[in-house]
């Protein structure tokens, strides 16, 4: 990997619903100075806007620094992004505003709310990885990672995220970032809508988990997009 001559920037990530450092191992195998926060514990009901806000107070990192997420990560990279001054913010299966969110997320928020605390990892580990593998052709090795991260997941921040998700606020034409958007998108993506112009790279035959099933193509968008920019800063 090649960021040019000058410093090598942070890469801080935020990995999706319920998620933790597991779902983007890929990309910290890859890249040095890769961050994954733990997330910060929520306040019930709270909006993710608000949740942002608290956390931002407490994150400091080394510039310069990106920040970016997948599916959900890539809503909170967003919301931080208000509070912090980040090079640039790199989405990854997720999206710029509250119209790209699809039924995944509202089917997630209303499964969280019928669903009782106890049976929400062997409903997650049993139908949720079924359909996740079968759609995303996921390897066994991959899917034994997942499992361990459903074994892992806090049930009552999984609850919350699936409802910050689906009554998020940020509109096309709200509040604006503090930085340029670096967006990647599976053109075969079932859980976040496609919006035209929306992504600048897409993955033709990629689905919601392209980090994972095309890992080798999102770290060289990632490269290639920090190299750019350490170069054009370098002059």
């Amino acid at each position: 990997m090649s960021f040019g001559t000058n410093q090598l920037p942070t890469l801080v990530f935020f990995p999706g619903l319920g998620a933790n450092y597991r779902l983007l191992n890929h990309q910290a195998s890859h890249f040095a100075n890769f961050i994954i926060p733990k997330w910060i514990p929520h306040v019930p009901e709270e909006s993710l806007e608000s949740y942002c806000q608290r956390w931002a107070e407490k994150l400091r990192f080394p510039a310069p620094f990106y920040l970016g997420g997948v599916s959900f990560g890539g809503m909170v990279a967003l919301e931080l992004s208000k509070y912090l001054n980040p090079e640039g913010i790199f989405l990854i299966s997720s999206c710029r505003s509250k119209e790209a969110i699809g039924e995944t997320f509202r089917a997630q928020e209303k499964l969280g709310r019928s669903v009782p605390d106890a049976l929400i990892k062997p409903f997650l580990e049993t139908v949720g990885l079924g359909i996740l593998s079968k759609k995303e052709k996921l390897a066994p090795p991959e899917i034994d990672n997942l499992k361990k991260m459903v074994f892992e997941i806090d049930v009552p921040f999984f609850k919350w995220s699936s409802m910050a998700a689906a009554t998020w606020t940020h509109g096309a034409g709200s509040v604006k970032v503090n930085a340029p958007v670096h967006q990647i998108h599976g053109k075969k993506d079932w859980v976040i809508k496609l919006r035209e112009g929306d992504p600048d790279t897409l993955i033709e035959e990629g689905k919601h988990l392209i980090h994972i099933t095309h890992a080798d193509i999102v770290n060289s968008y990632i490269n290639h997009i920090i190299t750019r920019n350490q170069r054009a800063r370098a002059g």
